[in-house]
C-alpha cells in the first residue's frame, strides 16, 4: 500500500485543479522511511526498505527524498558503490537556466577519495545523450 501512497500523491498534483497543499492528508503518509524501514528478508538475508520520492514538495510526513537516500546510501558505504543510470551530469538540466549541482558528484568524490570506497558508474550511451557526456 505504501506504493500506492505514491502515486496518490501525483494523481493529486496531476489533476487540472491541483496544487501541493501546504499539508499532505494523513492518508498519504508514510510510517516507513529512511529511520524506520520496513524489515523483512530478502533470500533470507534482513534488509530494511523504504520508498523514496522526489521532489521533496510531494513528500507528504514521513517519505524520505530521493536525494536523502541517495545521498545517505552513499554516505554509509564502507566498501563499494555501484551505479546504473541513464545519464551522468552534475547539472539541474530541466531548469530555465542549466545549473551546477555538484551534490551526488561531491558526495561520490568523497566516498571514493576520503573513505576509499570503490565506485564504479555504469552510464549509458543512447540516442538521448547528452553530447557533453560523450566526450
Amino acid at each position: 500500500r505504501d506504493i500506492a501512497k505514491i502515486f496518490d500523491v501525483y494523481w493529486e498534483v496531476a489533476d487540472p485543479d491541483g496544487k501541493i497543499p501546504d499539508k499532505w492528508p494523513e492518508s498519504v503518509k508514510t510510517e516507513f522511511n529512511h529511520h524506520t524501514p520496513l524489515n523483512l528478508l530478502l533470500n533470507e538475508t534482513k534488509a530494511g526498505v523504504y520508498i523514496s520520492s522526489s521532489p521533496p514538495e510531494l513528500c507528504p510526513d514521513g517519505r524520505t527524498s530521493d536525494i536523502d537516500s541517495i545521498l545517505d546510501v552513499i554516505h554509509n558505504a564502507d566498501k563499494f558503490i555501484y551505479i546504473s543510470v541513464m545519464d551522468y551530469m552534475p547539472i539541474l538540466e530541466y531548469t530555465a537556466k542549466p545549473e551546477y549541482w555538484p551534490v551526488i558528484d561531491n558526495a561520490l568524490k568523497s566516498a571514493a577519495i576520503d573513505r576509499k570506497v570503490e565506485l564504479r558508474l555504469l552510464i549509458s550511451f543512447w540516442n538521448h545523450t547528452d553530447p557533453a557526456e560523450k566526450s
